[in-house]
């Protein structure tokens, strides 16, 4: 996840991450949010992101099979 103009950490490199992971055949997902600088700004993709990452944890770290799987939200 990252802002398409965000200079700190350029989204370039999720990308490049991204394309190696799909590559090994990894469950992977590339989330980039228009406008958004390296903190976000808009209050949904603020929204979006901490729905993400709740997923993310809910699924792959406490293993519960209930959770929505990290892919199944919204693109913003």
């Amino acid at each position: 996840m990252g802002g398409n103009v965000d200079w700190k950490v350029p989204i370039l490199g999720g990308e490049q991450m991204y394309q190696a992971l799909k590559r090994l055949g990894r469950t992977t997902e590339l989330v980039v949010y228009p406008d958004e600088y390296h903190e976000f700004n808009v209050p949904s993709h603020i929204k979006d992101r901490l729905e993400r990452d709740l997923a993310w944890y809910a699924h792959f770290v406490k293993g519960e099979s209930n959770s929505r799987p990290p892919g199944a939200l919204t693109k913003p």
